[in-house]
């Protein structure tokens, strides 16, 4: 089986489909995710409703209520990432494709809570999500060993030594480097990159990998060249192991 054809055999059609269906979100994987966010979040406004009823009485917020809001924040701001922006979406389509390959371990940059290591967790699939912010106090983490969320700036060296890696950039957009350092670790450690990405020109940098274009009008995964790389898309790309 080629690529192509291994890529197709995996239901791919809900990636990048901003609304999560009914059935979807009814699935194991997506309701722990979805309802420990909802009582965390449910938590964090109470304290926020009981902190601003008090600034009536003060004019500054201790560090304990900055901290609780900071929290409230990054709460909000992972459940617009996952469920209004296709982000739990194009995880799920990740953690399907990770596990056909045969990935050990995937390494997320720009992870945001990181609560989408779940999707791996449930596939026997290590994870390790990075970000630059500190914002990885989501109760889920805690219970898995192999869901791990670090705060630093990529790039750096990552031990690959022994097994399947697998780097995903989803959540970060923009944020991503995009420099030769970048690419350069990006291709000496990761068998498999999973990009969204508009940007054609750091596309083209990634030689000796074949790249895999998701075409949203026929929702099949299509090789291409790196000279035919019109539009922002979904990109997998794959060491050339012919």
């Amino acid at each position: 089986m080629t690529i192509a054809e291994k890529l197709n055999s995996i239901d791919s059609s809900i990636l990048s489909e901003d609304l999560i269906s009914d059935q979807i979100i009814s699935s194991h994987q997506y309701k722990e995710l979805y309802d420990q966010l909802d009582n965390q979040l449910t938590l964090l406004y109470e304290k926020e409703i009981e902190f601003l009823y008090e600034q009536e009485s003060k004019n500054t917020m201790s560090s304990e209520e900055k901290h609780t809001m900071n929290q409230l924040s990054n709460i909000i701001d992972s459940m617009d990432h996952l469920f209004g922006a296709a982000g739990l979406n194009d995880y799920e389509v990740i953690a399907r494709i990770a596990n056909a390959f045969q990935v050990d371990h995937v390494h997320d940059i720009g992870c945001n809570l990181g609560i989408q290591g779940k999707l791996f967790h449930d596939r026997r699939i290590k994870y390790t999500g990075y970000d630059t912010e500190s914002t990885f106090e989501f109760p889920l983490l805690k219970q898995f060993e192999n869901i791990e969320c670090v705060q630093k700036e990529y790039p750096f060296p990552i031990d690959t030594s022994k097994g399947k890696y697998m780097l995903v950039s989803r959540l970060c957009l923009g944020y991503f480097k995009k420099d030769d350092e970048t690419i350069k670790r990006i291709i000496k450690d990761f068998d498999i990159v999973f990009l969204i990405c508009s940007d054609h020109s750091f596309i083209q940098k990634f030689d000796g990998y074949r790249v895999f274009k998701y075409m949203k009008r026929s929702k099949q995964w299509k090789e291409t060249n790196f000279h035919d790389l019109n539009g922002s898309s979904d990109f997998l790309l794959m060491k050339d192991s012919r």
